[in-house]
């Protein structure tokens, strides 16, 4: 794969992982509102601790995976294949989507 594909996909890995990523700050946004939340019992920061603990669990795996395949490109001679890279990508792209929703 080009240099294109190697930096799209760390691109993708910096959004879902860097704590001022554009997932930190959904995810930022998302808790402020969860904690301002007057629902009964709390049950509505109960609710998006699940689903957030849940999106962490599947960030963190598929931020693994993207690391393996940019470490296997540039430090191990690894092709990066450009059909595994835009399905990282686009993993990622819907986590960001999920993240927005909460």
């Amino acid at each position: 794969a080009g240099r294109a594909t190697f930096e799209s996909l760390a691109d993708h890995l910096q959004q879902i992982d860097a704590p001022v990523g554009r997932l930190g700050l959904l995810v930022l946004d998302a808790s402020t509102r969860a904690v301002g939340s007057v629902s009964t019992g709390d049950a509505a920061y109960i609710a998006y601790t699940v689903r957030l603990a849940d999106l962490g669990a599947r960030r963190d795996a598929l931020a693994a995976r993207i690391r393996g395949a940019l470490a296997g490109a540039a430090f191990a001679r690894r092709p990066l294949d450009p059909v595994t890279a835009a399905r990282l990508a686009g993993e990622a792209d819907r986590l960001l989507a999920e993240a927005a929703g909460l």
